[in-house]
């Protein structure tokens, strides 16, 4: 990757700067009814969101890269300009082509991700009626500043976030899972302060898409009803890090957890098997909310040691459980110098180390060990991941001080955060109190 003007390039094409934008819940008042009613809170995962609007100069390397025409740009300038006199199937083509191009999964934002970012996510806690301000004109090109067009993007001041003309400019995709109808959210340089706050939203026909279309005005916060407007629509996308297609209660862990290392040992060969394994297709931990956000206490403890987790499995889907009782039952013993030296493979079931269920499977235990962030090492537990003896139970007293120091660590930390350990592996650990205790999954890990 060569970096140009802050921005990455991927075989030539401009891709959007990201924002991470971490989840949880944020109080807001709704600052258009006076007085104000009681607070409400709007929650949202975590997600990255493109750090300024789509412009020009991405649009279009879009367009001759699929040989499609480009968007007329009402002779007010294309380059860094935000794209303008696009549809929403076009947005919808370009986010497919972006995560095509890159192996990411790019999406449009919906409303809720999008207010969430716009009020600052977990760095607001001002409730500004504008994104950023409570002032209008330092923040968005709006009716008052500009010569009655869009201006190039990420010349106001940014919201706490980092993120560029949430409000004003040009209005907003938000993601739709109506056949007809999608909202708009954000104002555009043809609005005063009506239309450009946070909270207001617009509500308009799926397929009109022109720089110059009416709108019946459906939601009562705006106040104003037939509003006949310049429509120039801010294609703002999202980088769905995260949840795609996950079920419900199930987070990737660095959607949480940015900062903690993922080594999954069962996507590729360096596991007890010597193979990779079914329902293993990417190096992506995925693990209940739950337990992911009690993961994140432990983060944040074993920070103040400049420590961190590494993450050798959490979630497993049966069919990879199906694996390993297949495996056990033939002749491979490629990594038994290795895994289990000392065990009878034919054992392994007997001796509790195999089984044709796993609490993995139900989302809520997770295999991981401890960090130096310093060095990037491990720190040094006595055994390997996945060592079948009883060198790997957490009362095995012949292992030098060290090693029963980092144990005691890992053991404690986990434990303070709701966390129950397996007493013959170290390594392992369940929440107490699991969302799903009696359900059994089997999505692929993508």
């Amino acid at each position: 990757m060569n970096y140009v003007d802050n921005k990455i390039k991927i075989l030539g094409y401009h891709v959007p700067e990201l924002i991470f934008v971490e989840g949880g819940s944020i109080e807001m008042l709704d600052e258009t009814i006076i007085p104000p009613p009681k607070p409400t809170y709007l929650s949202s995962e975590s997600f990255k969101m493109s750090k300024k609007e789509i412009t020009f100069d991405q649009y279009d390397s879009f367009c001759m890269a699929t040989d499609k025409g480009l968007p007329d740009d009402s002779e007010w300038g294309r380059g860094t300009r935000p794209v303008i006199n696009i549809s929403y199937d076009d947005a919808e083509l370009y986010c497919k082509w972006l995560s095509d191009l890159t192996g990411k999964k790019f999406r449009l934002p919906n409303v809720t991700e999008w207010e969430f970012a716009a009020r600052g996510g977990l760095k607001g806690g001002d409730d500004y009626a504008y994104s950023g301000n409570s002032l209008l004109e330092p923040v968005a090109w709006c009716k008052y500043n500009t010569n009655g067009m869009t201006e190039p993007v990420g010349l106001k001041i940014p919201n706490e976030l980092g993120l560029f003309d949430m409000s004003g400019n040009v209005f907003e995709y938000c993601s739709s899972t109506n056949d007809s109808m999608i909202v708009l959210k954000g104002g555009s340089w043809a609005n005063s302060g009506v239309g450009c706050r946070v909270a207001d939203e617009v509500v308009s026909s799926i397929h009109h898409w022109d720089d110059n279309i009416g709108f019946q005005n459906s939601s009562r916060r705006l106040g104003i009803r037939n509003l006949i407007i310049i429509v120039l629509i801010k294609l703002l996308l999202l980088i769905d890090c995260l949840q795609a297609n996950l079920p419900l209660g199930f987070v990737y862990l660095d959607s949480i957890i940015p900062t903690v290392k993922i080594d999954l040992k069962y996507f590729g060969k360096e596991n007890f098997t010597g193979t990779n394994i079914n329902g293993y297709d990417s190096n992506r931990c995925i693990i209940s909310k739950d337990a992911a956000f009690a993961l994140k206490n432990v983060q944040s403890d074993l920070g103040h040691f400049n420590y961190g987790l590494k993450v050798f499995d959490a979630y497993r889907p049966q069919r990879a459980v199906d694996h390993f009782v297949k495996w056990a039952r033939n002749n491979n013993q490629k990594m038994k110098s290795v895994h289990y030296p000392n065990v009878n493979k034919k054992n392994l079931f007997k001796e509790g180390y195999i089984a044709s269920k796993s609490g993995h499977s139900r989302g809520s235990t997770v295999d991981l060990t401890i960090i130096d962030f310093e060095t990037g090492l491990e720190l040094d537990m006595g055994t390997c991941y996945d060592f079948f003896g009883e060198e790997s139970w957490i009362t095995f007293e012949n292992i030098n001080v060290v090693q029963k120091q980092n144990r005691l660590l890992l053991q404690s930390v986990m434990k303070k955060y709701g966390f129950k350990p397996l007493k013959a592996e170290w390594w392992h650990f369940t929440l107490h109190i699991e969302p799903f205790p009696n359900k059994y999954f089997n999505f692929k890990i993508i």
